[in-house]
This record gives C-alpha cells, structure tokens and sequence, in this order.
C-alpha cells in the first residue's frame, strides 16, 4: 500500500478505536475476511465513459469482488435482489445531482462510497459528505485500484473508510452543535443527543462506540434511554419519527 493511502490514516470501525497513529485496514486482514463473505451488487455510478472505466477497473481487480461489479441502472426499481445491501460507488465528479442521489438511494437502507475529486476533497468537504451518511470516502488518486477495493470491503463489513482526522471533526462539530441545541422538551443529555444524531443515520452500536470511544456496552444503555425518552419501542420507529419531521 503506497504512502499516499497510510498518511489519510484511514481505518475501518468495528471495535474501540485505538491510539496508534495508523490505524488503517491492511491487504492481508481484508484477504482473510473475503473468503468467508457472500458479497452483495457493487454499483458504480459515474456519467463520464473513461472514469466509469478506471472505478470499474479498480473493482475488477480484486477476484473477490468481480462477480458483484456492475453498472448503476438508469432505475433505482430494476437494481437486482441478492438478500444483502448493495453498495453504491458514486462518481462525485461527474453526477451533478449527487447529494439526491444519494438521498434516494440512502431511503431503502443501501450503502455508498463516495469519490471525491483530490482538489475538493478539502476536510469541510469530506465532513459535509460524511453528514449525508456516506459509509466511504475515497479520492481519486493513482492509488484507486489499491484503495477502492479495500473500502467496498470495509463497507459490506459494515464498517466505515473514512480517516480519523474527518471523523474526529465530525465528532467534534457534534459535539458543538449538541451543546447549542440541546432540547429540554426531550430531556435528553448531551451524549445521549450525540448518540441519537448516530441512530437517526441508522449507524450500528459497534460503529457509534468506535467514533466516540465508548464500549458497546455503553451505547446499548445510552440507546435504551433515548428510546424511551422518547417513548419509541426500536430504532427503527425512532428513524421513522425523524423522516416524518423532516417531510412535514
């Protein structure tokens, strides 16, 4: 793995989060963990030919994953039905409408990993990305076919690949904006409303305890109060709660 990938210090969350300056997904784990995995549709979304040819290529190179590749249909409706999640490589470069896409896409549970063009991929950028729900951020870079594949296979592990730097401002904004909005109607606490912001992106108590550092434990009991403050029976209803908001 080249230089270019360890210094984003880019690192899959699955369990508690370690201190060591490169915390990143090696080619040897992700080999150990593709012999054992059904992989499901990997899509990938670009509207230029020859880079639609570059991420496919990317993804062909891993044997594991080159019986799951294929093109992004015109309609969502004829995706093809495996039993898993499919995951969404997404060209931000050339699909001008891609935050609605993604919108779409993100309302019947699917994954995605986003390209980011190496001039935009700029920290405000990468965090505003992260806010939509993304499970993957990748730049362009001749590193792609190294990168790409390692990513797709953190993300149907259900993990994320996005570097620790981004994901610490992420927190770090969180936390800020909890603190200015805390709702008392809700009686929530400040972690409790960190945690809640997690659930409504629909991200697991494994993924939710390795961003903050906290045990899974910790995050079970969290989610336990938050759902019953307010007064929802599963995450689900809490998630639904939200949308219905959002569309009113």
């Amino acid at each position: 793995m080249s230089e270019n990938v360890r210094s984003s210090e880019i690192f899959p969350i699955s369990v508690p989060v370690r201190s060591a300056s490169h915390d990143i997904v090696t080619s040897e784990f992700a080999e150990t963990d593709r012999s054992c995995r059904e992989m499901p549709p990997i899509y990938f979304h670009s509207k230029h030919p020859l880079v639609a040819r570059i991420i496919k290529q990317a993804l062909l190179s891993d044997p594991a994953l080159r019986e799951a590749v294929r093109p992004m249909p015109r309609v969502f409706g004829s995706l093809q039905s495996s039993g898993h999640q499919p995951v969404m490589i997404l060209d931000t470069c050339s699909v001008s409408n891609w935050p609605d896409v993604l919108v779409k896409w993100f309302s019947s549970g699917n994954r995605a990993v986003v390209l980011l063009s190496p001039e935009l991929a700029d920290r405000a950028e990468q965090v505003s990305v992260l806010y939509l729900g993304v499970s993957g951020i990748v730049t362009f870079s001749a590193n792609l076919e190294q990168e790409l594949p390692l990513a797709v296979h953190s993300v149907v592990r259900g993990r994320l690949w996005i570097s620790r730097d981004i994901l610490d401002e992420y927190v770090k904004q969180t936390n800020s904006l909890l603190h200015r909005s805390a709702r008392a109607s809700d009686g929530l606490t400040a972690r409790e409303e960190q945690i809640h912001s997690f659930l409504i992106k629909d991200f697991s108590n494994k993924q939710i305890g390795a961003i903050l550092g906290i045990s899974e434990r910790t995050v079970k009991f969290h989610v336990s109060r938050i759902l019953q403050k307010k007064q929802v029976k599963n995450r689900q209803a809490l998630i639904e709660i939200v949308g219905r908001v959002a569309n009113f």
